[in-house]
Formats: C-alpha cells, sequence, structure tokens
C-alpha cells in the first residue's frame, strides 16, 4: 500500500477569520469603553467620599480622647482643594501643595482634591467646623459635597454631635436620596 500524498489540514486562522475577530472586538471595545470609564469614575467618588468620612470621625474621636478643639476645614489653594484634620485656627493652615498649617496648629489628616482637570469636585456650606472637645459637639455644623464629572454626587451631612449622615442628591446606588 502507498503511503497517502494528500496535505495535512490546515492549521492556523484565514485571514478572513482574523479580520472578523478584529472587528468583533473593536466593536465590544466601543460599546464597553464609555461605561467602564464611567464606574472608574464613580469608584474614584466613592473612594474619596469614604476618606472624607473616616477624616471625619478621626477628627471626632481624637478631639475628644485628647481633649483638645480640632477642626476641619476646605481650603482652595493652587494645587487644589483640600479637606484638612488640624488643630488651631482655620486660617493657620494653606493647601499649597503640600498641605501644611504653621504655628502652633498641627495637620493630622488631608485629602487634597487636584486643581488640573479635577475628575472630582469638593465643595461645602461652611470653611470650617469645629469640635468642642469637652461635649463632642460640631459648630457650626455644615455639609460637604463630593460631586463627578458625570453629575454623580455624595453628600456627607454633620450634624451637631458630630455624626455624619451620607446620602446622594444624584440617587447614586447603595445611597439614600438626599
Amino acid at each position: 500500500m502507498r503511503p497517502s500524498l494528500a496535505a495535512p489540514p490546515a492549521r492556523g486562522w484565514t485571514l478572513s477569520e482574523l479580520l472578523v475577530t478584529v472587528l468583533v472586538c473593536a466593536v465590544l471595545l466601543t460599546l464597553t469603553g464609555p461605561s467602564f470609564s464611567r464606574f472608574l469614575l464613580q469608584r474614584e467618588l466613592e473612594g474619596l467620599s469614604a476618606q472624607l468620612q473616616h477624616d471625619l470621625q478621626v477628627l471626632r474621636t481624637a478631639a475628644v480622647s485628647r481633649q483638645e478643639p480640632l477642626r476641619w476645614s476646605l481650603l482652595t489653594g493652587t494645587g487644589g482643594t483640600c479637606s484638612l484634620v488640624h488643630s488651631g485656627e482655620a486660617a493657620d493652615c494653606s493647601c499649597a501643595s503640600p498641605a501644611r498649617c504653621g504655628g502652633t496648629a498641627r495637620l493630622m489628616r488631608s485629602l487634597v482634591v487636584r486643581a488640573t482637570d479635577p475628575p472630582v469636585s469638593l465643595s461645602s456650606n461652611v470653611g470650617s467646623m469645629r469640635i468642642d472637645p469637652r461635649h463632642g459637639t460640631v459648630s457650626p455644623t455644615g455639609s460637604i459635597e463630593l460631586a463627578s464629572r458625570d453629575g454623580h454626587t455624595i453628600r456627607h451631612v454633620v450634624n451637631i454631635l458630630g455624626r455624619v449622615r451620607t446620602c446622594s442628591p444624584s440617587g447614586m446606588s447603595g445611597l439614600p436620596r438626599c
């Protein structure tokens, strides 16, 4: 018996199969790209919100445990907007890069939102809140908002007892509406 001279079956992809695969991948990336970027922006907003909420809890706990009046301040400088937890007066600290306090004031924590093309903005209806160490009360009370470019907003409302309630005027999932 003679061996067969037929060619073995071809392995690999033809040019048309490769082009169809590349086209399908390009269409999928085009469709999922914007939603993935929105997902990343929302995660950044939630991360900054969690850090801000933690800073506000540290503020009250540290003021009461150290028996020292502490302050949360929102300042704007050349580097961006800063949320600062510090001792002393609001004017004792600055949002210069890096954020710092002068005189006898001590900077405990800072959260900086960059000024150059910020994906998230930070604002408040008060410039500074002071914690009374004896009673743990906040004066004045206020609300702090983090807002993303795509319109999502997370608001932290600080009451007179220093407790923080978090809500979302834009109706972000997982948060109650304000």
